[in-house]
Formats: structure tokens, sequence, C-alpha cells
């Protein structure tokens, strides 16, 4: 397995992929329900990362050439008042595709991200789990992150759900 920086002509093939990851959180809570232009959005996030010194998209590929095997994107941000606005590192999308699962690209490619981070002289990552997905909770576990916080979510009725986003 190889582990590179991505290009440009890398989007069709992550875009698939954080698809299907965007599908199954789907499934796990209805409140991540997929809407049609949310790939368009991912794509223009993508693009905007890949242009930025801010932020490092890796790619996992079997041998140079081959299809995708899954991607990661991380980006340095501006710390919170509580951390003397530090500048941390944030993992804001790690996804395997299912087929390659437990094979060990996902911490490849999360370790990849950490050495980046280090290189980058900052000393917090955060990210964002979903509480319904208890495998990628204990991967991150694993990967050595802990609870910091918790996000919680009331939903206010259509406005609030999947449905009602415009």
């Amino acid at each position: 397995m190889t582990l590179r920086r991505a290009r440009a002509q890398d989007v069709p093939a992550i875009s698939d992929i954080w698809q299907a990851m965007a599908e199954l959180h789907s499934q796990m809570d209805p409140r991540f329900g997929v809407l049609s232009d949310d790939l368009d959005t991912f794509v223009r996030y993508l693009r905007s990362c890949l242009r930025s010194r801010d932020s490092c998209v890796l790619v996992a590929e079997e041998s140079p050439g081959t299809p995708l095997l899954g991607f990661a994107i991380g980006q340095l941000r501006d710390g919170p008042r509580s951390l003397g606005h530090r500048q941390v590192g944030h993992i804001s999308d790690l996804a395997v595709s299912t087929a390659y699962r437990r094979r060990g690209i996902g911490t490849a490619l999360c370790q990849s991200l950490l050495h980046w981070f280090r290189e980058c002289r900052v000393g917090q990552v955060t990210l964002n789990v979903s509480c319904a997905n208890v495998p990628a909770q204990a991967f991150w576990e694993r990967q050595g992150f802990r609870d910091f916080t918790h996000r919680m979510c009331l939903c206010l009725g259509p406005l609030g759900t999947a449905e009602g986003r415009s």
C-alpha cells in the first residue's frame, strides 16, 4: 500500500468513497440524511483543501495508478480560547472503501496525518465522530484519541431534520 498527497485528478475517486461514508452515516442516524447537494458541497470543500497550505489531503492506493482505497483530510485551525488560541489540528474526514476495511489502511492514513500535524508543530488534534458509529469510535480510541467534549443536538421539528434542510 502507498500513501501520498491527493491531487486534483483524485477528486472523483475521493468523492465516491466520501459518498459511501455519507450513506453509511445516514443509515446509522437519519439526522445525517444525504441531500442531493451534499456531494457538491463536499467536492468544493475538498478542492479548497487541496489548494490550502493549512490542509493535508492524503490518499491510499495499493500501488501507483490503482484505484484509491481510502482518504483522509487534516486541517490546521485556530484553537479555542481555553487553549490560549493555539493552533490545533483537526481531522475532518477519514474513510476507507468498504471492501478494504480492517486492513490497517485507516490506521496508516491517521498516523500519516498525525506525522504532518507534528511537523506543523501542533500540540493537539481534534475530530468529530458520530455517537451512532461505534466501530469508528473504537477505531479512534485505538489511535489514542479520548473523549474531550460532547456535542449535543436537539431537533426542533421539521427544520431540525435532514428532510427539513434546504
